[in-house]
């Protein structure tokens, strides 16, 4: 009887398989392109029913299955105009689409059509920001910045005021894996973090992952951002400047070989390093000090189609900051004979990155993606003092990082309700933790903590089926790690439902991470003078679990409203308190474990002239250690930001945008200071007091509060255009600590930005 049944259920399997192929069924695939420069449109959607719909790969790609000859298209991308298609087909077919921007100049009238709101909600939960948006964000010193636009969505903490972290649902900011292009990047701020190495004017597409991360990334335990650099124009040769309160910037852009490529070249200067250098010069050479501040970077790009179905992609970075301080002094000492001293104290940081990356569509089914890539970090730290007395002390600290990686990962399209992706990532790391050495008045020593290993592998599986009003994904990785030492093989299962509804959808998720490796000073204070290290036990890999419920829902006036529920659990999560003995592996550390839990919600309302985009995160971050629980340091429970923009002015050739951004959240809780005793030493004049401080934070922040305002004029000219961005920081001037130290007997807080203007001047042509 019961082998009756399971022919019997076999037989309906197959008829039910043989009347679903039977349908006709047709692939409609291509690209979709942005109609002025050509480039390719990323997270682009594609719908051709209620049931049926895709988005673009990063590459611009789609494919999509539909069982009708007769076809109604719909195509959209946050920051384009919608478009839409009737098709007749009676066989496969391939389009090249080119969307428009949802705010463009023809002639002199200004159109701004829909999809110009902030930012949108992909699948389970992912946000896309809207770049071509971000010339309306209140700026830092006239900085176009996007990891400061990711700052202002549910879920995301910034740490300290003007910082450029991306603390993600109770993790910190080594948590999150940022990459350009593909590649890791292991420090993403400029100006002691207060700017990000991601220009505005490079970035082609932004996504943050919080809640549902799709197996091909993977490394850290709280979120993923991704940037996609710009390919550059493949129509015409494009050139523009930008001239903000501490920067100039300039890029260039065109095509090559009559658009069979492109290409994309941009950098970065801080000018007050240009003038400090000057001052210098002009400066005594007996009794002076002055500091030097600066950094640069350079950004490029370029694209080659080597065949009609397959193209190579180049990209490169390079960035470095510094800062000095350099004193000459002349005293009488007590012998009465003149004393000369010099002194050079500072410290440097900076990145290397290059990939190259082969996209291919073998198929108007399947799309391949192959990626090599190098990552590099350096910090350095440098002390040098000599007198004519022939005091002397030397002393240097530097760390670096560097990796290299391989990414395969394939697409197919089986069917109308099937999607498989799947592929393989390698990487190799090399970690010099800390090297230091020492002159002091001759005697030297040297203290290397030990170079480290990571061979890190994993392969990934995304299955996604669409039955119905349900899409369901079925993923997970495998990774294996190893430090020469110990390895440690890691399962990691990632599976997510949601439930379509006309305008709505529901839902939930759950994902495992895994975290190799974790950086040391953003445990204390985020100073870019991190250095990163790998794990040290098999037993003390980090891990995470987290679980989402989410409903998003939109109307017919412009208003998206979106809500999410999360909860993440994760152990083996580092303290170090000694960085000297956890170096040497002679302890210096504890592990807790952690809860994370909260409730984000987000409304968007776009219409006419008028954008609103408003957040309101309840979340709880606590670490147990020691059989007692601790607020983690970037805990926040209550967080608004409220961003909106208004074209006060839309005439002809003319646009005035007013925009504000206000803030408010519960303040950080911070670490004191219980114990301070003077060194015993002939340089403490350099290297200060002895302070103890304790393991937890001991007291918390005032709660934050801010107010932003901006005011952008952008004309169509003859040749191009010009924007003027004008921005007021704190414009209440309300006293927000960024650190609290002790004098005279007592606690004072130090205020980052008081009342900050700025302004940038942009002029493309």
């Amino acid at each position: 009887m019961m082998n009756n049944i399971k022919y019997l259920l076999l037989l309906v399997v197959l008829l039910l398989s043989s009347s679903i192929y039977a349908q006709s069924k047709f692939t409609i695939s291509g690209f979709v392109q942005d109609s002025l420069s050509t480039e390719l449109v990323v997270g682009a959607s594609i719908i051709s029913g209620p049931k049926n719909g895709t988005i673009t790969n990063e590459f611009g790609f789609f494919s999509i299955i539909v069982d009708t000859p007769h076809v109604e298209l719909t195509v959209s991308q946050l920051g384009y105009k919608t478009k839409h298609y009737k098709i007749k087909i009676d066989e496969d077919l391939e389009l090249k689409i080119l969307l428009a921007s949802s705010a463009i100049m023809i002639g002199e009238v200004s159109v701004v059509t829909e999809n110009s709101k902030f930012a949108a909600t992909k699948a389970l939960g992912a946000i896309s920001v809207n770049s071509q948006q971000l010339k309306y964000v209140p700026s830092f010193m006239g900085e176009k910045d996007i990891i400061k636009y990711f700052q202002l969505l549910p879920g995301v903490q910034s740490g300290r005021e003007g910082t450029s972290g991306l603390n993600i649902r109770g993790g910190s900011a080594d948590q999150t894996l940022i990459l350009m292009d593909d590649t890791p990047i292991y420090n993403s701020t400029h100006a002691f973090g207060f700017v990000s190495i991601f220009s505005g004017e490079y970035i082609k597409s932004a996504e943050l992952y919080k809640g549902y991360i799709p197996p091909q990334y993977g490394g850290r335990l709280s979120g993923v951002a991704k940037m996609n650099i710009r390919d550059g124009s493949r129509k015409e040769h494009n050139q523009s400047i930008q001239l903000g309160t501490t920067t100039f910037s300039a890029l260039v852009e065109g095509p090559i070989n009559n658009g069979k490529g492109s290409y994309l070249v941009g950098g970065r200067y801080f000018i007050p390093d240009l003038l400090l250098k000057g001052a210098a010069l002009l400066t005594s050479n007996e009794n002076s000090t002055y500091p030097q501040v600066g950094f640069y970077d350079i950004t490029a790009k370029v694209s080659y189609d080597i065949s009609k179905n397959s193209t190579i992609y180049g990209s490169f970075y390079t960035g470095r900051d510094a800062i000095k301080f350099i004193s000459n002094d002349t005293d009488i000492d007590a012998a009465g004979d003149k004393l000369v001293s010099h002194t050079k104290s500072g410290l440097d940081w900076g990145n290397i990155v290059g990939s190259i990356r082969l996209s291919s569509k073998l198929s108007n089914k399947s799309f391949f993606n192959v990626t090599t890539y190098y990552s590099h970090l350096s910090n350095k730290k440098v002390t040098d003092y000599n007198d004519s007395s022939k005091k002397v002390l030397d002393s240097k600290t530097k760390s670096k990082m560097d990796e290299i990686g391989l990414k395969a990962t394939m697409l197919h399209n089986i069917n109308s309700w099937y999607n498989l992706s799947y592929g393989v990532n390698l990487s190799y790391q090399y970690f010099m933790p800390q090297d230091i050495s020492m002159d002091r008045n001759g005697v030297v020593t040297n203290t290397k903590y030990g170079d480290r290993e990571l061979y890190t592998g994993n392969i990934f599986v995304d299955n996604k089926f669409r039955l119905g009003n349900f899409s369901l994904n079925i993923a997970g990785r495998i990774s294996v790690y190893n430090n020469n030492k110990e390895h440690k093989i890691v399962v990691e299962p990632r599976t997510a439902l949601t439930y379509y509804m006309e305008k709505s959808s529901i839902w939930a998720s759950y994902v495992v991470n895994s975290q190799p490796l974790f950086s040391m000073n953003q445990q204390l204070f985020s100073l870019p003078l991190d250095y990163w290290i790998p794990f040290r036990r098999a037993d003390e890999l980090p891990m995470s679990k987290q679980y989402s419920l989410g409903y998003r829902r939109s109307f017919d006036f412009g208003l998206e409203l979106q809500s999410e529920a999360y909860y993440k659990s994760s152990k083996n999560i580092s303290i170090v308190y000694n960085s000297s003995d956890f170096m040497l592996e002679d302890g210096g550390y504890k592990l807790a474990t952690g809860d994370a839990y909260g409730v984000e919600l987000l409304a968007q309302y776009s219409r006419n002239r008028f954008n609103v985009m408003a957040s309101y995160t309840y979340s709880k971050s606590i670490h147990h250690i020691d059989n007692q629980s601790v607020d983690f340091m970037y805990d926040t429970p209550h967080d608004v930001n409220i961003l909106a923009s208004y074209e006060v002015l839309r005439r002809g050739a003319k646009v005035h945008t007013f925009s504000t951004n206000i803030n408010y959240k519960t303040g950080l809780p911070y670490i004191l200071s219980n114990e301070k005793y003077p060194m015993n030493d002939p340089f403490e004049h350099w290297f200060g007091n002895l302070v103890n401080y304790p393991i937890y934070a001991n007291t918390r922040l005032t709660n934050f509060f801010r107010v932003d305002l901006n005011y952008s004029m952008e004309k169509k000219l003859k040749n191009g255009s010009r924007i003027w961005q004008i921005s007021l920081l704190n414009a209440t001037a309300h006293r927000n600590p960024y650190l609290i130290y002790y004098k005279d007997g007592g606690y004072k807080a130090f205020q980052l930005i008081p009342f900050l203007p700025s302004f940038s001047y942009t002029r493309k042509f």
